[in-house]
């Protein structure tokens, strides 16, 4: 039972990376890189590895389309959690959006200076949201 639990993550792992491969090199857009994104948080554990080296990837290639990437995969998930009814501030669901936002965040690094533009396009898509 639990190797077969093992062979079937591996099966995804390989799956997910196949498909993060197609958006690093360019073969596909980086905006369909959001539905991956949105689950950083929630799946860490399984996936955090193949997701984060993904993001990094997309930032290299290009910081203001990853940063509208960023943008979408949060409005995607706030969207989902609006769907589920009245949103509790306080609740699990929220702090992972919450959370998820910070590891973006964190991703650009401390130089301002270098990560201007990607910045003001993500405060920009995130302002023309709200």
């Amino acid at each position: 039972d639990d190797h077969q639990k093992i062979e079937e993550l591996h099966k995804r792992r390989n799956f997910l990376a196949s498909y993060c491969k197609l958006i690093i090199y360019n073969i596909i857009s980086t905006k369909y890189a959001a539905d991956i994104f949105k689950h950083y948080v929630t799946f860490y554990n399984d996936y955090g590895d193949i997701i984060k080296s993904t993001l990094g990837k997309a930032r290299e290639n290009n910081k203001t389309n990853c940063a509208k990437t960023m943008v979408q995969s949060l409005i995607n998930k706030f969207t989902e959690l609006q769907s589920l009814g009245d949103i509790d501030r306080n609740g699990d669901e929220f702090h992972s959006v919450k959370e998820l936002a910070k590891r973006f965040a964190l991703s650009f690094g401390l130089d301002a200076v270098k990560n201007r533009e990607a910045v003001t396009t993500l405060h920009r898509e995130g302002i023309l949201v709200a």
